[in-house]
Order: structure tokens, then sequence, then C-alpha cells
């Protein structure tokens, strides 16, 4: 009989969400039999709660240097255990929606929703008796704090200097898996189409040297700095140029490539990278 798994993210760049998917379409493929279901806890979150765990993408796209207070300020409060006490009715509804669905896993891959997790399990009398896994999606170290909750049974981490910050912040050892690199999303090993024909289908020139510039699903301002110093360049190239969720972001860098002789293809937020990649 197949178990049923419920994944939870939030927000704070696209990672979070993309991880969210790839468990989802990884476990689809793999184990079929199960059923997994997918959730934003931002859909319960008041507007104060969802400025503030929107901090990071606001940060990100006034200018990524700002992120580093952000940090600094977030990793001293312990965000999410700070938060949980404040927002009783995103735990309330987090339990709803676990009587509701009744999984047998729950996993997390937000820093900043953990000990809402915690606190709904415990509510409906699930701590210790139920899994909870958290996927932390930061590649290297220099994460926040909020990654780490001694209730997890599980925390996976991608890389060794990964579980090294985790213990550092203090996760018990024996509760850290290390995958040994990020995970890859399914659909990029279904993309059989070749360079020439991805080439062809979006435009582009077939010989010319091509340049994909991405920063995420939120779009950094930078992206418009190197967009306009390549097309004001003396250099041969076209451009491929990704603006995520960031539409004043995307609508500088249309008016900047308006006039250019160079070919370039100004996104939007897409799902089709992995296209965008070939």
């Amino acid at each position: 009989m197949g178990k049923k798994i419920f994944v939870l993210y939030g927000p704070g760049g696209n990672g979070h969400r993309s991880g969210a998917k790839m468990v989802k379409e990884t476990l689809n493929r793999k184990y079929p039999e199960h059923e997994v279901i997918i959730k934003d806890v931002n859909e319960i979150a008041n507007m104060f709660l969802k400025f503030t765990l929107g901090v990071y993408d606001n940060l990100l796209k006034a200018d990524p240097k700002y992120v580093k207070y952000g940090y600094h300020l977030l990793n001293n409060i312990k965000t999410d255990k700070v938060m949980t006490p404040v927002f009783p009715g995103v735990v309330n509804i987090l339990a709803k929606w676990f009587k509701e669905f009744q999984p047998d896993i729950i996993i997390s891959v937000h820093s900043a929703i953990n000990s809402f997790i915690v606190e709904a399990m415990k509510k409906l009398n699930w701590f210790g008796k139920k899994p909870f896994v958290i996927l932390c999606t930061d590649m290297t170290d220099n994460f926040l704090n909020g990654w780490v909750n001694k209730d997890a049974d599980l925390l996976i981490g991608f890389l060794e200097v990964t579980k090294k910050q985790l213990i550092d912040y203090g996760m018990p050892e024996h509760k850290i898996k290390v995958l040994g690199g990020p995970p890859v999303n399914p659909v990029f090993l279904d993309t059989h189409i070749t360079k020439a024909q991805a080439r062809e289908n979006l435009g582009l020139d077939p010989d010319t040297f091509t340049v994909f510039i991405m920063s995420g699903g939120v779009g950094l301002k930078t992206i418009y700095k190197f967009t306009r110093q390549l097309i004001n360049s003396s250099l041969p190239v076209q451009l491929l140029v990704c603006c995520g969720t960031n539409a004043r972001l995307k609508e500088k860098v249309d008016k900047v490539v308006r006039y250019t002789k160079k070919n370039v293809k100004v996104f939007g937020f897409t799902n089709q990278i992995h296209s965008l990649m070939s």
C-alpha cells in the first residue's frame, strides 16, 4: 500500500519551491504507488507574516548586498522559533492540513517553517510518531540557522560543508544525511532536444556564441547590468536573459535591449529552464 508524503515550502527565492517540485517529481517517478502533495505555507500567512517571510526576496530585488544585513538579523533572532508563538493561526491551519491529508511523512524545504510544523505535529499528538524530514536547499555553508530543528528526525544536506555548518548550528550529527551533491529535477534528464533544435525553437543563430543570464526565480538587478554591458560590447554574442518573477527588472531589460543589433531573448518567470539550458 502506498504512503502519503506531505512536502511544505515557503517564500525566499525560488529554490524552495523548485526543491519541493523536485521531491514530488522524483518520488512520483521512482515510487508511483505513493501520493505526494506539496503546499506553500505562504497560502495561510496573513499580510504581516507574508511580509516577514518575503524579506529575503525583497532584499534580493533591491540589492543583493543588502542580503548580508538580513542574514545577520534573521540568524540572531532564530526566526522560526520567534514567529511560531506570534502566529498561532499558522500552526492551527497546518494541523488542519495534516489531519485532512493524514500523511505518513512530512518534509520541509524551508528554513522558516520548521517550528510551525513541529508545533502542528504536537497539536495532533503526532510528534515522535510520524517522521519529520528537513531538506536543506542551501548549497554550501553560511546559511540561516533556521534550517536546524533538533526535533526533526532527519536533516538532509547536499555536501560535507553543509553537514559541518549544520553541526555547528547544533544539529545532532546522527540526524544528518549528506547526499553528496544537489539533486536534479528529473525533467532535465528528459530533455533530449539538441542544441541546434533548441536554438531554432528560440529564434537564435545556430553558430553565434550564446550567453544565458539568470539568477534564480527572484531575478537580481545585476542581470540588467550584465545585459547592458554585453549588448554594448563588441563581443559577437547573442543573449538569453531570464528575469524570474521580477517584473520591474524585465521591463528595464526589455527597454535596454530594444535597439540593440544583437539577438536577445528576454523571459520573465519560466518553467522551461531545462529547454533554455539545452
